[in-house]
């Protein structure tokens, strides 16, 4: 996880590259015949670490409707997919490498 953090680092990384990240990413989900729906869970790292993300009102990721794109969280907000931030990312990418690795 904290290599994710680092590699993904908003200072490190212009937010021109998201849109593209996340066409790859979801042309990664939707090349599987199962849900297009990516239930989000938050890391232990980020929770033990209490690392804080860049988001407004803290709230937490946690869908993402690569169908439907947009991406949902615990507040009950909704956020278009192409509006996410490295934050939303990290979090998408974990829970994919978390599926892969089991």
């Amino acid at each position: 996880m904290y290599s994710l953090t680092s590699c993904l680092d908003t200072q490190l990384n212009s937010d021109e590259y998201l849109p593209m990240i996340l066409i790859l990413i979801t042309e990664y989900i939707n090349s599987f015949p199962i849900k297009k729906v990516l239930l989000i869970k938050t890391p232990k790292e980020i929770e033990k670490n209490s690392i804080e993300f860049e988001t407004d009102t803290k709230q937490k990721l946690i869908k993402f409707d690569t169908k439907n794109k947009f991406l949902q969280y615990d507040t009950g907000n909704i956020k278009e997919a192409n509006k996410l931030n490295f934050d939303d990312l990290i979090l998408i990418l974990h829970n994919l490498f978390m599926i892969v690795k089991y």
